[in-house]
């Protein structure tokens, strides 16, 4: 079987990754050492699973897949919580809060931009934090998480009419 996607949990104790031992891509854990077996966390496959992230306290991964979902696996239990879908496109870029209690991510709206939304684990609320207008990603908390950086992309390129003075 083939495992794809390793991403080191937090403590660097375990090592989580996709592998498609059940016929579908499914995502495990495992010791970093090897000294235990893999152990699945999730089931049910009906789509291409990627880019696991660990929350920072190693208790959650988030999981993206290519009906454009976004989901919460619970490390402990593999309990799997849907938090949201995107429309358009894959939901993207994807980051815990140093604290581990809100997720930040990018979700293609109508426009085809991507903007950024924020989801409680607490409360299960998702808020977009910016509009359609304009293309933003990458979103990062600064190391005490109060504040959400991202880069956005501002530049519409308006040119002159070829008959009129305007644009």
């Amino acid at each position: 079987s083939w495992r794809m996607n390793p991403v080191w949990s937090p403590d660097g104790r375990q090592v989580a990754f996709l592998s498609d031992a059940t016929g579908e891509y499914e995502l495990y854990v495992q010791a970093q050492d090897g000294s235990t077996p893999p152990r699945q966390l999730t089931t049910g496959g009906d789509s291409w699973r990627m880019n696991p992230v660990w929350s920072p306290d190693g208790s959650r991964i988030a999981l993206t897949d290519k009906l454009h979902r976004l989901h919460l696996v619970e490390v402990s239990t593999g309990l799997t919580t849907h938090i949201d879908t995107g429309q358009y496109s894959d939901i993207d870029d994807v980051r815990f809060s140093p604290d581990s209690r809100w997720l930040a991510y990018v979700k293609s709206n109508a426009s085809r931009n991507g903007s950024i939304w924020l989801y409680s684990i607490a409360s299960g609320e998702r808020t977009q934090l910016t509009g359609d207008d304009s293309r933003e990603r990458a979103p990062t908390w600064d190391p005490k998480g109060r504040w959400l950086y991202f880069l956005s992309d501002r530049d519409f390129n308006l040119t002159f009419s070829a008959y009129e003075f305007n644009f």
